[in-house]
């Protein structure tokens, strides 16, 4: 009876690897969309032609933040970070290079939102918590570039052997 229970706690405490990958996606596609809803007021809010320039961000900052907005103050060099950005979202959403790509939106992501502070809420954090937590977990093995990477890598290990073989 106690081996019984100790199973049935495993189950129940237990993350299968499929669901973790559609998390990937839906993480990705709320990563995406939030990009794009940023990237429409990019001028006023990342600029310092906007609301919040880089040395006013820095001192109400105190001066510890990470940002790579930080950079440079124009637009050209705002819309070259939101480009690698989205680039980034979306090979984390095929799952290509997954952790790396996670990794690279989650760095991203908090220096786009320490750029300016004056325009985060609640989601922001919780968004930013996602994707560092996110880390963490495999979630390259379902629905993803890698998984079919690996996959094709094992037929032609198969075909050369067959030929090796014969």
């Amino acid at each position: 009876m106690g081996l019984l229970s100790i199973v049935n706690v495993k189950e129940i405490f237990s993350l299968d690897k499929r669901s973790l990958s559609i998390f990937r996606i839906i993480l990705g596609f709320v990563l995406l969309f939030d990009a794009l809803d940023r990237i429409k007021n990019l001028h006023d809010h990342y600029t310092d032609y906007g609301v919040l320039e880089i040395e006013q961000a820095i001192k109400y900052n105190y001066e510890e933040i990470f940002s790579l907005n930080f950079m440079g103050s124009g637009t050209f060099i705002q819309y070259v970070i939101f480009m690698v950005y989205i680039l980034t979202i979306v090979g984390f959403i095929i799952g290509y290079k997954t952790w790396i790509c996670n990794f690279l939106c989650w760095i991203l992501l908090v220096s786009i939102q320490n750029r300016n502070f004056l325009i985060l809420n609640k989601f922001d954090d919780f968004l930013r918590f996602l994707t560092f937590w996110a880390l963490l977990l495999p979630l390259n093995h379902y629905y993803s570039l890698d998984d079919w990477l690996i996959l094709c890598k094992k037929q032609i290990y198969k075909i050369t052997s067959f030929i090796d073989d014969n």
